[in-house]
């Protein structure tokens, strides 16, 4: 290994602040998930609107929002 590399290894895949997209037909619908202290958990749904889904979707590299659902199972 050269001096100044550096290699970093994922176990998991939570990384600290990323969010996914969990139980949708493909990769464009799902429960929003969020990773803190390397585990996922499921974002709360209080007061979510198209505006917090919008803010997930550009995280996800997606680039519109359609729908926005509430009390997903």
């Amino acid at each position: 290994m050269r001096a100044g590399l550096s290699i970093i290894v994922l176990i998991s895949g939570c990384l600290e602040g990323r969010v996914q997209l969990v139980g949708g037909v493909d990769n464009t619908e799902g429960r929003v998930e969020i990773c803190i202290n390397d585990q996922w958990g499921t974002v709360c749904d209080q007061m979510w609107d198209v505006a917090d889904a919008a803010v997930v979707c550009r995280q996800l590299g997606l680039t519109y929002t359609r729908k926005c659902y509430v009390k997903a199972i």
